[in-house]
């Protein structure tokens, strides 16, 4: 049998050079010719070349050199494997690392650190395909060498027994390479015809020994595109050593003096990586309007992972040009495939607030159970938001009931209601689902339930079929259905160990692009398009640290150990397979025949390219000394100075715009408008336009392009003049609903326009409502704790009330009292609002104080005649007060307590903070509650209104229990009173909602803690001095309302 190397210097010197063998090599046009290739993509394209050159061919059968193994061993006696499901050789070494170290058989490697797995599972199949066995590597390990080394030794020895059950890539070459294999299924997989070999330039050892057990039955000639003049090609040197010492005589290749043609270069640089792309889906139009190249004839490649994909993709499909995507579409970038990993999290791990919605609110969410049920992100989310759900089903359930009862009694409304329901149920069913989890003990158990959960949870049909027509949920399903084989492994299976596995699995599924180099413009990394031909091709981020990229060692077994293994395999092994396990750092050698082999992939147009700088940071970035040392020009290198090559006019530069489809200023002021032409789609043609018109002329035009745009002008002008207006919150008195000006009010509304009258616009005219994201407390809030405090009071008084006891002798079981504490602290526990353990222990023990406190308190008020005169809570609607301008005002709401003293009634506020309000703060119109309270107070009871009181009860030892109130002859006959809500009605009547952001120091003080800052401009108080002066009148009263603060 031959076992033969030629070189020869090109891609197209190779193509042409293969045509020639297949040729000569058959004299009946029948006879088998086999050609083994580095990948199918080359598969497709040597077919196509191969064709063009030859005519109609047959019986020319392609192999990878994991195909050829495979079809070796099929054809011999091998024991039969299980396919191994994706990842699962990572869990595998997972469950090996616990049980060794419960042996406490390891010395340095820990299981639970991250990323160990990992790269204890790419250190192994760098051994395997080393052709390396347990026994083998264990001869190589010395007793001195590092602990970690008999670490993996012990591992792979391990891990060897299990996989020997399954079917992955190192195994069919392992099942190839087995002695047992008769040479007559390598015969039988070649068809007894020759074997060519191109296309290939570097292989692991059990690819060398793949090749050397075929030489051994058969003819190989392998054609290397290695040139010795080219140091670029060098890499491809130690790969014809290897094969030499493996047998291969070399010969030289027939000489070809038909000269190949150089491609038209280009070069230039972009402002972004979106500029960059968009400037290419540019030229791809070009190519194919004016040099008639098709798609398929395209290419364009970088050196980078899927996310360079997605952008050129998304930029050639903005002008509707067809792509094919090397690697496919990763699953997890599906609709389908994000909910598949959110449902894992939300059903396996503690649930959270925003995973559930973010699976709601997924286009693919099917929430069947209960039936009936339509998903309503947005809605559920306001209700999450307003039950304070963060985490955990079991709080969940216990947080949504208690929110729906507050919905009735607040009158929310039937659909209010109905939608939380809703929400209620599904969470319930979602729960009930995670409970039957329990019920699973093996691996095929959790498939079978996870499965069950795609089936209920996820939108089968057309519908979730992509644009290429692949079904994401069947590859989700038979990602999942894979794992069940782990049965076989002998590895337990529990709800944590499945999640991994599966998201892991989930996450390496890929959707590959159908017709590969037929349905469009190849997309991919230049690794995948090694040795395959394109009219025209483009090498996108060819930038510094991107190509060549930073060669990192392995974790895991250090390339100086790589080395020292080596040497040892070199003197005990078999010398004759040369170094075994692959030393990283050489691999920056590979780096510039990857690049040469790009050019040489361009038959006809070439283009080079780099944004200038990152997507993240917004760092420079310099064009790739491969880049520069690729520009023609004896003057030219790889420490080329760049602005000289764009002087020079070597690289293009293209400026930083909105629209790179905009013509230069130069041409549009010489009328030249034809680069537009080049526009992806419509937003980029109007951007375009409006970028070359120049200031003047784009206003004109944005009002004909954008029919919003004399709003947002109207807005920008009325904002930016001297006074207020109606985008400013004036709005006319005549513009206002009947209801905004006749329904009752509540003292805390009139507060909130007393401080802003934006504020009260907002919250009572518009009713924006702000609904704060409830997130895990680390402690427990001051307003969830003074909510809880109110409760804990409202109850004990309403008990007291409902007992029909007398008050004082009510007052002395005060065990009750701290009764009723410990059940609303397991109400706020359940509810999430209660914060961490230890910081909750010190709350609840802080609020326990106070209440004995407050007991004492509450029996010396006794003592004086003091008790409960109304429920708790006591609520009041309807409550009319005459201005004095004659205006009437009505109000509403609700007193924490009202009281019955030796002096009359008195209405209490409860407050838990600081003693921060005064009584008298009523002056100003900040403090408006303890007036409205005291006159309803005597409107109920009939008593005159000069005998009550209001007063706030600062009912902690943070306020000192300090009572600070007003009495109705106090409030009554001031006339500052009367002014501040005259001030205050008047200016809701006339549209007064102006911001006011308040002065002092810190600056924007009423800007601080409220709602709707982000609405706000960030220079409010800034715009609000500077009207104030020029549009005095519109403010003036207000002002001075703020004066009396």
């Amino acid at each position: 049998m031959r076992f033969s190397l030629e070189s020869v210097s090109s891609l197209a010197d190779a193509e042409t050079r293969l045509a020639a063998l297949v040729s000569a090599g058959r004299s009946d046009p029948m006879a088998r010719v086999n050609i083994l290739v580095g990948s199918n993509l080359q598969r497709l394209s040597l077919r196509r070349r191969l064709a063009a050159a030859l005519g109609p061919t047959a019986n020319i059968r392609f192999f990878t050199p994991v195909d050829l193994a495979a079809a070796a061993r099929d054809r011999g006696p091998g024991v039969a494997r299980q396919p191994l499901p994706d990842g699962a050789d990572t869990l595998l070494v997972e469950g090996i690392l616990l049980d060794l170290q419960r042996e406490r058989a390891l010395r340095r490697l820990r299981p639970g650190t991250a990323g160990v797995a990992e790269a204890v599972a790419s250190s192994l199949t760098d051994l395997r395909e080393a052709h390396l066995s347990s026994d083998d590597f264990a001869t190589l390990v010395r007793s001195g060498d590092d602990p970690k080394l008999h670490d993996l030794e012990a591992i792979y020895r391990r891990f060897e027994a299990v996989i020997a059950r399954f079917r992955d890539r190192s195994s069919l070459y392992e099942d190839a390479l087995d002695p047992i294999l008769p040479d007559e299924a390598f015969r039988a997989a070649l068809g007894d015809g020759p074997l060519l070999v191109a296309g290939i330039y570097d292989v692991p050892v059990v690819q060398l020994s793949l090749l050397r057990r075929v030489a051994a039955v058969a003819d190989v000639h392998v054609v290397l595109v290695r040139n010795p003049a080219d140091p670029a090609l060098s890499f491809a040197e130690e790969f014809a050593a290897a094969l030499r010492a493996a047998g291969a005589s070399e010969a030289d290749a027939p000489a070809d003096t038909t000269p190949t043609p150089e491609p038209a270069r280009r070069y230039f640089s972009a402002p972004s990586r979106q500029a960059e792309a968009e400037e290419i889906t540019r030229r791809v139009l070009t190519l194919a309007h004016e040099h008639g190249v098709p798609f398929n004839e395209i290419a364009i490649l970088h050196r980078l992972d899927h996310s360079a994909d997605d952008t050129v993709a998304a930029a050639l499909g903005r002008a509707g040009i067809p792509v094919y995507r090397s690697a496919g579409r990763p699953l997890r970038h599906t609709a389908i495939g994000r909910a598949a990993l959110v449902l894992l999290d939300l059903l396996i791990q503690t649930p959270a607030r925003h995973r559930l919605l973010e699976f709601f609110a997924s286009p693919v969410a099917a929430p069947r159970i209960p039936p009936g049920v339509v998903a309503k992100p947005v809605l559920w989310e306001r209700h999450s938001k307003q039950a304070g759900m963060v985490s955990g089903w079991q709080r969940f359930q216990d947080q949504l009931p208690r929110y729906i009862d507050g919905l009735h009694r607040s009158r929310a409304g039937d659909f209010a209601v109905e939608t939380a329901q809703e929400l209620r149920d599904v969470v319930t069913a979602l729960a009930q689902r995670h409970a039957t989890l329990a019920d699973c003990r093996s691996w095929r158990d959790f498939c079978d339930w996870f499965l069950a959960v795609l089936d209920d949870y996820v939108a089968p049909g057309d519908a979730q079929l992509d644009q290429e027509g692949r079904d994401p949920l069947a590859l989700a399903r038979s990602q999942i259905e894979a794992l069940a084989q782990l049965d076989g492994a002998g590895l337990s299976a529990s709800a944590d160990r499945f999640r991994a596995a599966a998201a892991r699995a989930l996450r390496r599924a890929v959707l590959n692009d159908r017709d590969p180099l037929r349905r469009g413009v190849f997309v991919g990394n230049v690794s995948a398009a090694r040795s395959v031909r394109f009219r025209a091709v483009f090498l996108a981020e060819c930038a510094e640290r991107i190509f060549p990229p930073l060669v990192r060692q392995d974790p895991l077994l250090l390339d100086g150990e790589r080395q020292e293994l080596n040497r040892r395999s070199g003197e005990g092994l078999r010398p004759e397979l040369g170094p075994r396990l692959a030393v990283k750092r050489k691999r920056a050698r590979e780096e510039p025949m990857l690049f040469r082999l790009v050019e040489q992939s361009a038959v006809e147009f070439l283009t080079i390219s780099w944004a200038r700088r990152t997507n993240t940071t917004g760092a420079p970035k310099l064009p790739s000394p491969l880049l520069l040392a690729s520009i023609p020009g004896d003057d030219v290198g790889e420490l080329a100075a760049v602005e000289e090559l764009y002087a020079s006019g070597k690289i293009g530069k293209l400026p930083a715009r909105l629209a790179g489809a905009a013509p230069s200023l130069a041409d549009a002021r010489a009328g030249d408008w034809s680069r537009t032409v080049s526009a992806l789609d419509r937003s980029d043609f109007t951007l375009a336009i409006l970028e070359a018109a120049g200031k003047g002329a784009a206003r004109a035009l944005l009002g004909r392009l954008w029919p919003d745009y004399k709003r947002y002008d109207a807005a920008r002008r009325s904002r930016n003049s001297v006074r207020f207006g109606a985008w400013d919150g004036i709005v006319p008195g005549d513009e206002l609903t009947p209801a905004t000006l006749q329904r009752p009010a509540s003292p805390t509304a009139l507060e909130d326009y007393a401080t802003c009258p934006y504020r009260y616009y907002l919250k009572q005219v518009l009713h924006v409502g702000a609904v704060p994201d409830p997130a895990e407390a680390l402690q427990m809030t001051p307003l969830d704790r003074g909510s809880m405090v109110h409760e804990i009071l409202e109850r004990w008084v309403k008990e007291a009330q409902e007992s029909d006891a007398v008050w004082a002798q009510f007052l002395d079981d005060g065990e009750r009292l701290l009764a009723i504490a410990e059940e609303v602290f397991e109400a706020q526990q359940k509810g999430g609002l209660a914060g961490l353990p230890a910081t909750w222990t010190v709350v609840r023990q802080e609020v326990l104080t106070d209440l004995q406190a407050l007991m004492r308190e509450e029996r010396a008020r006794a003592a004086q005649g003091y008790e409960p005169l109304f429920e708790p809570e006591w609520g009041f609607k309807d409550l009319t007060l005459t201005l004095p301008n004659e205006q009437t005002l009505t109000f509403q709401g609700r007193i924490d307590r009202v009281d019955r003293g030796p002096e009359g009634a008195v209405a209490v506020d409860y407050k838990t903070g600081s003693a921060s309000k005064k009584g008298d703060d009523y002056r100003s119109g900040a403090a408006l509650q303890l007036p409205i309270y005291l006159q309803a107070v005597a409107n109920e009871t009939g008593e005159p209104a000069e005998n009550v009181r209001a007063e706030y009860w600062y009912a902690t030892r943070k306020g000192k229990f300090a009572r600070s109130g007003v009495t109705g002859h106090d409030v009554l006959n001031d006339a500052q009173y009367w002014e501040a809500l005259s001030v205050i009605t008047e200016g809701i009547r006339e549209g007064r909602f102006f911001p006011h952001p308040g002065s002092g120091n810190p600056p924007r003080p009423n800007c601080r803690f409220c709602d709707y800052r982000s609405v706000c401009a960030t220079d409010v108080d800034r715009r609000f001095t500077h009207k104030a002066r020029q549009d005095l009148a519109v403010v003036s009263d207000f002002l001075k309302l703020q004066a009396r603060r």
